[in-house]
């Protein structure tokens, strides 16, 4: 007669989570609602894929007035999706991205934060008005 082998109780079946594999967790996404784009966005082709890049400032509003933060987005995977959208500075941008964080130590031996966001979702609220073109009078063209 063959034994059958013997489930260990519940209580063994877990494990618990050291503070090391706490730490290595995934960070959650944050969603950037008004953003202020403030140089032009780059694109360029990175070995098989595209690389899109981009500077914004987070404006403060009312129930957080300590969001006055710059950020550089980054894309890959949806670096042609960004790119379609067209974004120059001026523009108001809401991005949906995993954070993180920079230290750079100068010369002066200050450290200063740069804050990046890997984006996964962009969405254009408001255009930057188109800058019109100067009217030139008759008289002005005669001056010169």
């Amino acid at each position: 007669m063959e034994r059958k082998k013997r489930r260990p109780p519940p209580e063994q079946a877990y494990q618990q989570m050291s503070f090391d594999e706490v730490e290595n967790l995934p960070t959650p996404e944050i969603i950037l609602d008004r953003c202020m784009v403030t140089a032009p966005p780059t694109y360029v082709k990175k070995g098989k894929g595209h690389l899109w890049d981009c500077i914004v400032h987070t404006l403060p509003v009312w129930f957080d007035l300590d969001q006055d933060t710059e950020y550089q987005l980054h894309a890959t995977t949806y670096a042609s999706k960004a790119n379609k959208e067209h974004i120059k500075p001026g523009d108001m941008v809401a991005v949906a991205g995993i954070p993180y964080t920079q230290e750079i130590i100068k010369q002066d031996e200050t450290t200063q934060v740069l804050h990046h966001l890997t984006i996964s979702k962009l969405t254009v609220i408001d255009r930057a008005p188109e800058p019109k073109p100067p009217i030139i009078t008759i008289f002005e063209a005669k001056l010169e």
